[in-house]
């Protein structure tokens, strides 16, 4: 992940900070909320007139990519060559032009993530690091700042209209996981969810996130420790498996995930 503060020449001053994933070549931006509708850069006007600052990967995007030259120029192919690019990369052009725009006076400057301002570190504490489809119809997140959150579909339908033609599709529902950067949530048909809406209609549980970390830790069992519990072969525990005296929690291509509460009642007898 690269860091980048993002300046402004006339006023002298830092705006915010983008991010951007390298690896999966998305991006997000965090904006310093003493900006305003007036004082922001265009693209991000609207999110702070309703008060949002983390702003969705979605919209940072389309700033980042109105600040480097469309991969439909024409001649772009003697662009990339003169920038030392084989290919087309909204990332590689935005870091060689520092993000300077004809448009206005901002600019990139790359930094390191440990020399963030503490007002970025403090927001993303609240980034979600693990969701889940949960029962009774609900999505639970576990939050970086070890609150256990849930909405349920009406709640989400709230965030995201989209969800009223999926409710009834558990595959879909069921698939839903941590977008990027912790800021948001996402399902398998591409509709996602920024995590600002999500977590001001959560209802927050009377529970830690690490509370579920520590029960994986000490309670799951993969298909080797289950052997090693049973004391027995692989084949044996197949057998198992498939005469249904022992139920996986999760089955994978080469491993099976167990309770090791289930492991070791079936070694009861």
């Amino acid at each position: 992940m690269l860091v980048f503060e993002i300046k402004n020449s006339e006023e002298k001053r830092i705006q915010g900070y983008l991010f951007y994933f390298v690896k999966v070549d998305e991006f997000l931006v965090e904006l310093d909320e003493s900006l305003d509708e007036w004082t922001a850069p265009l693209q991000f006007s609207g999110s702070v007139k309703k008060g949002i600052y983390s702003i969705s990967k979605n919209i940072s995007r389309l700033w980042v990519e109105g600040r480097v030259v469309p991969v439909d120029r024409q001649n772009i192919g003697m662009i990339l060559k003169n920038a030392g690019l084989k290919e087309y990369s909204v990332g590689k052009l935005l870091r060689i032009t520092k993000g300077r725009c004809c448009q206005d006076s901002d600019y990139l400057k790359e930094i390191k993530y440990e020399n963030l301002p503490n007002w970025v570190l403090e927001r993303q504490k609240d980034n979600i690091r693990d969701c889940f489809w949960g029962s009774n119809n609900q999505v639970i997140l576990l939050c970086e700042d070890d609150t256990v959150r849930s909405l349920s579909i009406e709640k989400l339908q709230k965030c995201e209209a989209k969800i009223e033609a999926m409710k009834n599709h558990q595959k879909i529902m069921q698939s839903v996981n941590v977008d990027i950067g912790g800021h948001g949530i996402v399902f398998s048909n591409g509709v996602a969810i920024d995590k600002t809406p999500l977590l001001q209609r959560a209802e927050v549980l009377p529970i830690k996130a690490c509370d579920f970390y520590t029960f994986a830790k000490a309670n799951l069992a993969h298909t080797t420790e289950a052997c090693e519990i049973l004391q027995c072969t692989r084949q044996n525990l197949a057998y198992l498996t498939k005469t249904k005296k022992l139920t996986p929690i999760q089955s994978l291509q080469k491993e099976n995930v167990y309770l090791k509460g289930d492991v070791e009642r079936s070694n009861w007898g």
